[in-house]
């Protein structure tokens, strides 16, 4: 399927505190990087990565009008316009999803899953390596990786491996209907070489970070007394090396994203809800942001920080500046309209200054990049039951860039 770029624009309010507008979006062009991507139905972008040669290349479905969900890899350059190739579409008749993509010497690997690759109802983990026109080399699924029976698999999350391969991380059904955590490796072609389950279906893997000595830091979410982030330390092979629970008494913490910081340090963010402990400076049973800054070595939590107020707050993405500073992205609901909130933090994780963008619709953030003094936000704006993919670009200090 064929996107087309929509010239109809939404006017982005960048105050605090915000003015919602109901009316449809501009077809007029505005004068501030404010991109849209889609056609009208159901789009939705959820990874991004920068490109060598300055643009933009992201990840994420598109509903079609006879087949379902289809998989999307679009490519734009510096100033939002497609290249000549883009968009690609992948998958089958039926829905197919992606989660996540990563950016590699020759080309693209998007890690997600698809319903059509077999007879049965049941969703495979579902690789894609293309070359940097977007073209597939290779497609693979992945499923029944501890049963026989057919059972819904998925790929949320990938990298690249030391000896030129990958290694990403999902879940898989068992034979009583339960969720396992899983962890493929595979070789360049994305054949496995090694696949392991969690026993405990309480834990839910959903992010995987390389680290510089070749290990890798894998993120999720456990069920104990509450819901708390969970960290897994594993090595090369895969193997367990120590884990971690964050969390406090009362509140229900889902992990949504996380990445490497300096000084072996890691950052998680997500979805902090409950009435909380004594020292909650929020009151009520809403939504906040989550965020820790961890040292992986020794295992402390160096900070941790909550951001909300009135409405509901959801972490998408945190990324760490090279002075220490942070880039903290998310959503904010209100009334059940959402606008996307851009926090800057000090390396305490202090807040410096706050942005929020949105307009006609709900706004809703996915991914983040920061590169050269620009910030680029990826998300969707969502109207009268259609959904187009938005891509935003601010300067160092969140001002629309011109």
């Amino acid at each position: 399927m064929k996107l087309k770029y929509l010239l109809s624009v939404l006017l982005f309010s960048m105050l605090i505190i915000f003015s919602w507008s109901c009316e449809k979006p501009s077809d007029k062009q505005s004068d501030y990087f404010i991109k849209f991507y889609g056609e009208e139905n159901e789009n939705d972008a959820v990874s991004m990565v920068a490109s060598a040669d300055g643009g933009i290349v992201f990840t994420g479905t598109a509903q079609t009008k006879n087949r379902g969900k289809d998989i999307m890899l679009v490519k734009v350059d510096k100033s939002g316009n497609h290249v000549s190739w883009s968009p690609k579409s992948f998958g089958t008749e039926t829905d197919d999803n992606a989660y996540c993509i990563k950016a590699l010497s020759d080309g693209y690997i998007i890690a997600g899953s698809s319903q059509g690759f077999d007879d049965n109802d049941d969703l495979d983990a579902y690789i894609i390596r293309t070359d940097l026109q977007g073209n597939i080399k290779w497609e693979k699924t992945y499923e029944n990786i501890i049963s026989s029976r057919q059972m819904d698999n998925e790929a949320f999350s990938i990298e690249l491996t030391n000896e030129g391969g990958f290694i990403f991380v999902g879940y898989t059904g068992d034979s009583n209907n339960s969720r396992l955590s899983s962890i493929i490796i595979l070789d360049a072609d994305g054949n496995v070489l090694k696949q392991s389950v969690r026993g405990d279906s309480k834990v839910q893997l959903s992010v995987i970070l390389k680290l510089k000595d070749g290990n890798y830091i894998v993120l999720g979410s456990k069920q104990n007394a509450d819901l708390d982030f969970f960290v897994l330390t594993i090595n090369k092979d895969g193997n367990d090396l120590n884990n971690d629970n964050l969390g406090e008494k009362g509140r229900n913490d889902m992990l949504n994203c996380g990445s490497l910081g300096q000084n072996n340090t890691i950052f998680l963010a997500g979805t902090s809800s409950g009435f909380g402990s004594a020292d909650d400076s929020f009151i009520g049973n809403t939504k906040e942001i989550l965020v820790y800054k961890y040292e992986i070595k020794s295992g402390n939590i160096l900070w941790k920080r909550r951001f909300g107020g009135n409405g509901d707050f959801e972490g998408r993405a945190v990324k760490e500046l090279a002075n220490g500073n942070l880039l903290l992205l998310g959503d904010r609901t209100v009334a059940g309209n959402k606008n996307i909130v851009l926090y800057f933090l000090d390396r305490d994780g202090n807040t410096i200054s706050t942005k929020e963008f949105g307009g006609s619709g709900n706004q809703s953030a996915s991914d983040m990049l920061y590169d050269n003094g620009q910030i680029l936000i990826l998300g969707k704006n969502t109207y009268e039951g259609s959904s187009v993919i938005t891509l935003i670009k601010t300067d160092s200090e969140g001002n629309l860039w011109e």
